[in-house]
């Protein structure tokens, strides 16, 4: 593993795993640990998952070679459009929304992440939502 990839991963663990279970020790309230972010710290949490999916998504684009071509700029646009398919403030207000339903309090950051951005792209969410439901029982 290379030390672009070898960062990326560790950004990851830091935005998916470290940071959402930061406040929550105690219980598994996602809910409101997001709702106690205030709107600068909602923000940096896309920005850190943004930034490690730009990584991992530039890796996967460019393979071994590293090299940005017109194909390698299509395959990295595909990826990163597949986790940022609206502009992050529609994620940061989906996820508010979807945190506000009580039945959605113990969906984990980055599950609740993946479906805002389902949802805030027109996609029909019920399905996903309820499996999300059950998983963080």
């Amino acid at each position: 593993m290379n030390k672009r990839s070898l960062s990326a991963f560790v950004i990851l663990v830091c935005v998916f795993v470290l940071l959402p279970t930061a406040g929550m020790c105690q219980s598994k309230n996602f809910a409101g640990v997001w709702n106690k972010f205030n709107a600068e710290e909602k923000k940096s949490y896309i920005t850190g998952v943004a930034t490690g999916v730009r990584i991992v998504c530039a890796d996967a684009a460019m393979g071994k070679d590293h090299k940005m071509t017109s194909d390698t700029a299509h395959r990295f646009q595909q990826c990163f459009s597949a986790y940022f398919a609206v502009p992050a403030h529609e994620l940061v207000q989906t996820m508010d929304d979807l945190y506000k339903t009580q039945s959605n309090a113990g969906i984990p950051f980055d599950d609740i992440f993946r479906i805002a951005t389902l949802k805030a792209s027109g996609k029909n969410v019920d399905k996903i939502l309820k499996e999300a439901r059950e998983k963080g029982k």
